[in-house]
């Protein structure tokens, strides 16, 4: 596989998406139990507005493909990364003093990371063509690195400077979304791509139909219908999402209430960062092996279910600020089980090659 600077762009710039999203995302409930009490308010309430960030960058990726298809992807790349940092920096010069504000900030912040987010996954498919499957997987990596080190940093500096020099710090983070964007090319395949004759996946369809491709509303929806998979898929990753993003914003108020202090619970986050990392592991030499993805996905799925009880018990159980066991049970069940099923589904579904009628 040769690099050239488009691939090590378009490789870079995905995984300083991932990074900073996911790791914002989780560094958002070290302070959740503050802004509840700022706000006045209920845990429901800051927990729902702190998922707007990662709500609105899904939920506009509609807006974002009709944006991409009158501007540059260079252009929207370095939109996304003005607005991702232009909402950090809103709420650390201007903190938000009421849920509406901050909603209003993590809802441009989210704008942002959508657009570099579509922007992103489409040049590394473009620049690496049949190698794809192997870098997304690669650049997930980046995912749990910021879980293990952007709660840390946030709880340091907000516990030390105050929170809005943490959100200031995220801002300059995001800024190099921006650097990024400034480098990014024209996505399209390449040449030896097209020369190579590999057949189609269904992969190749959908970023296709992303970028415009694919016109007829009718003609995506029978897409997805005619493959079944991608229906598990979704529902596969609608449960792990929900699962995902109440573990981001309230493992560290759980760690919390059972006794931890809020310098101790979030290293709970750290543990779960290199669970997920030792979970891609484990995912990747699983599918070396062999294993038939429909079996061990219900393997994993199960360890996943069933530690989640196994560490709501440890937690009920013993005393958290002094039990190994529930730090091994964070370790081995929130970040690696997840993990292991989203590889295993994630590779499973790229790398099948069509069925054509």
């Amino acid at each position: 596989m040769g690099l050239n600077a488009g691939k090590v762009q378009s490789f870079v710039g995905r995984c300083l998406y991932y990074f900073l999203m996911n790791g914002t995302m989780k560094a958002y409930g070290v302070i959740l139990e503050r802004t509840v009490s700022s706000f006045n308010t209920s845990h429901a309430i800051v927990g729902f507005i702190f998922t707007f960030q990662t709500s609105v960058a899904f939920m506009t990726a509609p807006a974002v493909k009709l944006l991409e298809g009158r501007l540059s992807p260079r252009i929207v790349a370095i939109l996304g990364g003005l607005l991702a940092t232009g909402g950090f920096v809103f709420q650390a010069i201007f903190p938000p003093t009421s849920p509406w504000l901050l909603l209003l900030a993590l809802s441009v912040t989210g704008l942002g990371f959508g657009m570099v987010n579509f922007v992103t996954l489409v040049c590394l498919k473009d620049s690496f063509g049949r190698e794809y499957p192997t870098v997304y997987s690669v650049t997930v990596f980046s995912l749990y690195v910021g879980i293990c080190t952007l709660p840390p940093l946030m709880e340091y500096l907000s516990r030390n400077f105050g929170e809005n020099v943490g959100m200031l710090a995220f801002g300059a983070l995001s800024s190099l979304l921006i650097v990024n964007g400034i480098f990014t090319g024209p996505c399209c395949a390449s040449p030896s791509e097209v020369e190579s004759g590999m057949p189609p996946t269904e992969t190749d369809d959908l970023v296709a139909g992303e970028r415009g491709s694919c016109k007829d509303t009718s003609s995506r929806l029978a897409l997805i219908v005619e493959h079944r998979e991608f229906v598990y898929l979704f529902v596969t990753l609608g449960i792990s999402y929900c699962s995902y993003i109440a573990w981001s914003l309230y493992l560290v108020p759980y760690g919390e209430s059972i006794g931890m202090d809020s310098s101790t619970a979030v290293w709970l986050s750290t543990l779960g960062g290199i669970g997920g990392i030792l979970g891609k592991v484990i995912g990747l030499g699983v599918l070396r092996v062999g294993l038939a993805p429909p079996t061990s996905v219900i393997v994993a799925a199960t360890l996943m279910a069933v530690s989640y009880c196994t560490t709501l018990f440890l937690g009920a159980v013993f005393d958290a600020s002094g039990s190994y066991r529930y730090a091994f049970a964070m370790l081995a069940v929130l970040g690696l089980a997840g993990t292991v099923v989203s590889s295993l589904w994630y590779w499973f579904i790229l790398t099948r090659p069509a069925q054509k009628s």
